[in-house]
């Protein structure tokens, strides 16, 4: 196994075969994309991608003797490794394109510093603006682990309406949080800036209040640090 530095913005040529392992380590900060290519020639080759701490993010997707794109966004900042390991049938080479590394604010536009005004206001969020501006530094802390106990969305009725529920989508938001969008199809392709979260203030709190019919089923997930490309969500 040899471990190499991927230089961005290079190419590397490496010749490969049975039993062969290479891992190139990239050092990344928070919210830094690296896109890359890998090229197997005569063969296949696997491949995944591991953070700071050694834990796998994902492995490479499709077949091993394919050409494959791939992406790493960096939650935090640390080295990154991709480690390509050799299939039953390996490639007698590879070439593993390091495209630049892409900062965050290039690639991610970001989401209002601050609360704009929502079309749906929830009664719990409210509160915690105000005991935010009021000064109370615990509010915050208190806020997640009241939701820690009960579980997200938050779900609160609205006064004089009998068919729909408030339901509050939240995110834990960082330093390298430059957005969170609801990712429920199909409205969100549909008007994205409806369901782009809002942070409160610099809590961290990143929430959007929506008015679903109570009763409803569906499927969604959160991106934070969307590039909202409408390509990226299919």
């Amino acid at each position: 196994m040899r471990l190499e530095p991927a230089a961005s913005g290079k190419t590397i040529e490496q010749t490969f075969g049975p039993g062969a392992v290479y891992e190139y380590r990239i050092r990344l900060q928070a919210g830094e994309y690296w896109p890359g290519r890998i090229e197997p020639k005569d063969g296949g080759v696997n491949g995944a991608l591991y953070g700071p701490d050694g834990a796998r993010l994902y492995n490479l997707n499709g077949p091993a003797a394919e050409s494959r794109s791939f992406g790493l966004e960096a939650p935090i900042a640390g080295i990154y490794r991709i480690a390509l390991r050799s299939p039953a049938e390996a490639a007698k080479s590879f070439s593993l394109r390091a495209d630049s590394i892409i900062p965050a604010e290039k690639r991610v536009p970001a989401a209002p510093a601050k609360e704009h005004n929502q079309k749906f206001a929830s009664p719990r969020m409210a509160a915690l603006r105000k005991e935010v501006e009021a000064g109370n530094r615990d509010a915050v802390a208190a806020f997640w682990r009241e939701i820690e106990k009960e579980g997200a969305p938050i779900f609160e009725r609205p006064a004089g309406n009998d068919h729909d529920d408030l339901v509050t989508f939240l995110w834990r938001g960082g330093p390298a949080t430059r957005n969170v969008l609801i990712l429920w199809f199909p409205y969100t392709p549909a008007k994205p800036a409806d369901y782009a979260m809002v942070s409160l203030g610099s809590t961290g709190v990143w929430y959007r209040t929506l008015a679903i019919r109570r009763g409803a089923r569906f499927t969604y997930q959160l991106s934070p640090n969307d590039p909202m490309a409408p390509s990226k969500w299919t």
